[in-house]
């Protein structure tokens, strides 16, 4: 009886463990991810002008809305863009993950954010 309840004290420990690593690797992936998200809509700011015409502040409220829509991403898509060889390649892919399901996280950037 001692062993099986050491056994199953282990067992709980692991899995807390495991769930407690997770955790932090998510938190960490949506860090980076809010990172890059700020990141690809500071280098396209000059390129786009209802971008260029905001004021600082304007565009800092935008990129956090922005922020926040787009942490609705499935964490696989997060760390596909995160895997991104070089800013070009992470635009490109940020723009794919905000087209997917037919666009409804740019549609909600678009209608939430501006």
């Amino acid at each position: 009886m001692r062993r099986q309840s050491i056994l199953l004290g282990a067992a709980a420990l692991v899995i807390f463990g495991t769930a407690t690593a997770d955790a932090a690797t998510s938190g960490s992936i949506n860090r980076q991810f809010r990172g890059a998200v700020a990141e690809v809509l500071n280098s396209v700011r000059a390129q786009q002008d209802f971008l260029r015409q905001m004021s600082s502040s304007e565009f800092d409220a935008f990129v956090a809305c922005a922020q926040n829509v787009m942490d609705s991403a499935p964490a696989a898509r997060k760390q596909y863009v995160l895997a991104a060889p070089n800013a070009g390649a992470q635009r490109q892919r940020f723009d794919e993950v905000a087209l997917d399901n037919q666009a409804s996280l740019k549609q909600r950037i678009t209608r939430e954010c501006s």
